[in-house]
C-alpha cells in the first residue's frame, strides 16, 4: 500500500514560509500524489492549524510529523477537526511541543470519533518551565480509552503524569475494549516518575487487560531509593500482574 509521508520541522520560520508548506500539501492533493514524501525543513505554529486544515482534505497523506514546531493548545482545534474530517491519516507525531492538558482534551475528543488513526506520539510536551501533559491529560487519553479506542500506539511518555496519572490510565486498562476497528497494543510510559504508588496503580489493570503487547515503564523510579537499598516494591506489583 503506498504511503505518502509528510514531515514539518524547526520552529524558526515566518508566515511566508508556513504558506509554502501549505501549498505543497494543496499541490500534492491535486496532483494525486499516493507515494512518496513532502518534507519541509521549517514550520511555525502560527501557520499550524492551516497545516492542518490542508492535511484533513488531503487523500494519500498517511503519515504526519509535526514534531518541535511550537504547536500549543489553541493549535489543538485544527488537530481536532483534522482527525474528524479525514478517514485517511494513520500516524501523528506532535511530540515535543507546548500541548497542555487543555489541549489534549481536544485531541482525545476527535480519537472517539476517528477509525483511521493507528498510531499517536504526544510525548515530550513542555508547559511553562514544566512538562508534560500532567495527570489531567492523562486522564483525558483514559476517557478514550473506555470508548473503544482505534489506535494501535500511543506514546505518551517523558509527561509528567505522575501516580495520579498512573491511577487515570490503570482504571482504563481494567476494562480498555478492542473497539471494531482495532486495539491498543501499544503503549509508551516512560519517564513519567510514577514512583512506586504508580505501579500500584497500574498492576491491576495490567494484570486483566488483553490487548496491551507492549508497554514501556523505563525511567520511573519504580524502585525507589530506600536508605542506602532499593525498594522493588513497585515492581514487585508489575511483575506479578504481568504473570
Amino acid at each position: 500500500v503506498p504511503r505518502t509521508l509528510c514531515s514539518f520541522h524547526s520552529t524558526s520560520t515566518r508566515g511566508r514560509e508556513a504558506k509554502s508548506s501549505i501549498e505543497t500539501v494543496q499541490e500534492a492533493r491535486d496532483a494525486g500524489l499516493n507515494s512518496g514524501s513532502l518534507k519541509m525543513v521549517r514550520s511555525i505554529s502560527h501557520g499550524a492549524t492551516e497545516i492542518f486544515e490542508a492535511v484533513a482534505g488531503h487523500r494519500s497523506i498517511k503519515d504526519l510529523n509535526m514534531d518541535c514546531n511550537g504547536i500549543k493548545n489553541r493549535q489543538c482545534k485544527g488537530i481536532e477537526k483534522m482527525l474528524t474530517g479525514n478517514d485517511v491519516l494513520q500516524s501523528l507525531s506532535i511530540s515535543g511541543n507546548y500541548i497542555t492538558a487543555k489541549g489534549c482534551k481536544a485531541i482525545a475528543n476527535a480519537l472517539k470519533q476517528n477509525i483511521t488513526l493507528l498510531s499517536l506520539n504526544i510525548s515530550s510536551q513542555i508547559n511553562h518551565g514544566d512538562h508534560g501533559i500532567g495527570e489531567e491529560g492523562a486522564k483525558h487519553f483514559a476517557e478514550c480509552m473506555l470508548s473503544g479506542l482505534a489506535l494501535q500506539r500511543l506514546d505518551l511518555s517523558s509527561n509528567h503524569l505522575g501516580y495520579k496519572g498512573a491511577e487515570h490510565l490503570g482504571n482504563a486498562f481494567k476494562s480498555n475494549p478492542s473497539s471494531y476497528w482495532g486495539k491498543l497494543e501499544v503503549l509508551n510510559l516512560a519517564s513519567n516518575n510514577f514512583g512506586r504508588r504508580g505501579a500500584r496503580a497500574l498492576a491491576p489493570g495490567l494484570a486483566v487487560n488483553e490487548t496491551l503487547q507492549q508497554i514501556d515503564l523505563s525511567w520511573n523510579s519504580l524502585g525507589e531509593m530506600k536508605t542506602t537499598e532499593k525498594d522493588p516494591k513497585g515492581i514487585i506489583a508489575i511483575c506479578k500482574a504481568m504473570k
